[in-house]
């Protein structure tokens, strides 16, 4: 359960709710990021009860031995009475699969 404005748990269980976050936000992520990605897989998340909710994700963006493989994205995802999907508010580039998804 999470608390009112406070984070969960790191969960690298990843339900389909969170891959349709990620999802819906991946054109929007491309276009700020510059690059079409060629792996798009969300490995571990925390959320944020706000007025709406916030979601932390580490994805996975190429597939490749790059050293430096994921992204650190976190998005806002309004309540539905708004009739606005989630949105990217900040991300942060250069991130390994070994890295700790921390709130940013």
């Amino acid at each position: 359960m999470v608390i009112p404005g406070g984070h969960s748990e790191s969960k690298k269980e990843i339900s389909t709710h969170i891959r349709n976050i990620a999802d819906q936000v991946r054109t929007e992520l491309e276009g700020k990021v510059g690059v079409k990605f060629h792996d798009y897989e969300v490995l571990e998340y925390k959320q944020q009860v706000v007025a709406g909710m916030v979601y932390h994700l580490k994805i996975r963006i190429d597939d490749d031995l790059a050293t430096y493989n994921c992204i650190h994205v976190r998005v806002f995802n309004p309540l539905p009475y708004t009739n606005q999907g989630p949105e990217v508010q900040k991300y942060e580039m250069q991130k390994s699969t070994e890295d700790p998804l921390e709130t940013l």
